[in-house]
Parts: structure tokens; C-alpha cells; sequence
């Protein structure tokens, strides 16, 4: 099972078309934000992969991502999270020291 921030089941085919389509914009970003973090709860929860791409930019958020990765105490053994991002100093290490690092 593979989920994309924006593909998954919570979304019909139409939203999904909507956001691909329509650009991002400001009001509506922390909406995604908030959408990101139920689809991690939803992947945690019934072992599904997901992946958040482009983190470099949002590394504020990402100190949120973080706290909510470090109280996951028993996720579906089946659980993936992928992120990608290019190298930023700014990337919470906590993040980085669970991760597996793939070039």
C-alpha cells in the first residue's frame, strides 16, 4: 500500500483533481498540514505507507511531525513513512537519527 499526501482514501478522485490542480495557497496550506498528519495516523493505524515529499520545506512543521513520531508506541508492524527532502541544516535530528537514509 502506497499513499501520497494527497492520494489516499480519505480523499475522492475529485478532491484529489482539485488539489493537484489548484495552487497551493497560504490559507489553505495548514489544511494540508493538518491532512498530512491524519493520513500519518491513518497509516499508523492500518499499516499503510506514506510519503511526504519536498520536507525541506516545511521544516518548521516538521518539529511537529517530530513530537507526533516520537509517541507512536506500537505502530502496524506494517507501517512505512517516507519522507524526501534535499540536505537542509535545519532538519530535526531527531527525525533523522530513526531514519533509514536512501541516496
Amino acid at each position: 500500500p502506497y499513499t501520497t499526501l494527497f492520494r489516499s482514501t480519505v480523499l475522492s478522485d475529485f478532491e484529489f483533481n482539485y488539489c493537484i490542480r489548484k495552487p497551493l495557497q497560504y490559507s489553505s496550506f495548514s489544511l494540508h498540514l493538518q491532512l498530512a498528519l491524519q493520513l500519518l495516523e491513518t497509516a499508523i493505524a492500518r499499516g499503510q505507507w506514506l510519503m511526504l515529499q519536498n520536507c525541506h520545506l516545511l521544516v518548521k512543521w516538521l518539529r511537529e511531525l517530530e513530537k507526533v513520531l516520537e509517541r507512536i508506541s506500537k505502530p502496524h508492524p506494517d507501517f512505512r513513512l517516507w519522507l524526501t527532502t534535499d540536505p537542509t541544516p535545519e532538519f530535526p535530528i531527531g527525525i533523522l537519527q530513526r531514519s533509514l537514509k536512501v541516496r
